[in-house]
């Protein structure tokens, strides 16, 4: 049995006559949307929705072009499940993507993120965040947001903000300072400082010398690594002797980005899914 299908780039056009028909296999919709599933399971009257030229199912909301593209990849079906990607740009792609998400078509969802996955990585952090955010993909807006989170000292907020609120770039602020916060470093021995002789143990330290107490700071990540006493009695004295330990010495936790975001973007993640 064949369904006559009308795309329609405009949603408000769905009582406007259809500018081109399809004539689709009713399997076919059937066995890869749920959404199509669900609708075909409708009773309906004599003049069923489809079934001629005259009265095709109208689709909002979807361009020819990117119903041409869902065509050739469910018409195709060997490519739903192939490793190797069916030939189309980054872009018709997205469209594939869009109309699979809008009808409920999980398994050719899947298979279209996995293909553009490798292209989305190549995109700005930004661009990352948007496209996760509208196509309901956790991976890629999580991706996105570590990326500005790591690098929130840096960013031009200011472009953050025109794409993606005022609001959002509080909460990148947030993730970023609170990794920041989390981060952790220990050593597996004691130090003496050789300015004031006092004993300290490499502990978690905030990366600043506002503290009071003892701890060590570390410089960069050079041959050995350069740790600062930070004893009140060593506090603001200049070109103080340092103390130098060997990477060996030292084992460092990276901030964990992503549980942040978990925890700051719960909301928003709730609502994606792969």
């Amino acid at each position: 049995m064949w369904v006559l299908l009308s795309p329609h780039a405009d949603a408000s056009t769905s009582s406007s006559l259809p500018s081109r028909i399809y004539r689709i296999p009713k399997s076919v919709l059937e066995e890869w949307s749920q959404t199509f599933k669900d609708m075909f399971g409708i009773p309906q009257g004599e003049s069923v929705e489809g079934s001629s030229d005259g009265n095709p199912i109208i689709l909002p909301g979807c361009t020819i072009a990117e119903f041409e593209d869902l065509m050739k990849v469910l018409l195709t079906p060997t490519y739903v499940s192939s490793i190797k990607p069916f030939t189309l740009s980054e872009d018709q792609w997205i469209g594939v993507l869009k109309l699979s998400t809008m009808w409920d078509m999980s398994v050719v969802r899947k298979h279209v993120i996995a293909t553009l996955s490798p292209m989305i990585q190549k995109h700005t952090a930004i661009e990352q965040v948007v496209l996760g955010k509208q196509f309901k993909v956790a991976a890629w807006f999580t991706q996105g947001c570590a990326s500005l989170a790591s690098e929130y000292k840096t960013i031009d907020l200011t472009s953050v903000a025109d794409t993606l609120g005022w609001e959002f770039v509080a909460r990148i602020l947030r993730v970023g300072a609170s990794a920041e916060k989390d981060f952790e470093l220990t050593a597996t021995s004691e130090f003496k400082c050789k300015n004031c002789k006092l004993r300290i143990t490499a502990q978690s330290t905030p990366k600043c010398n506002e503290t009071s107490g003892f701890g060590l700071y570390h410089g960069k990540w050079e041959t050995n690594i350069r740790f600062t006493c930070a004893s009140r009695s060593c506090s603001g004295i200049s070109n103080i002797s340092s103390i130098v330990v060997e990477k060996a010495s030292v084992r460092v936790q990276t901030p964990d980005l992503k549980a942040s975001i978990s925890v700051v973007f719960k909301e928003e993640l709730q609502e994606m899914y792969l």
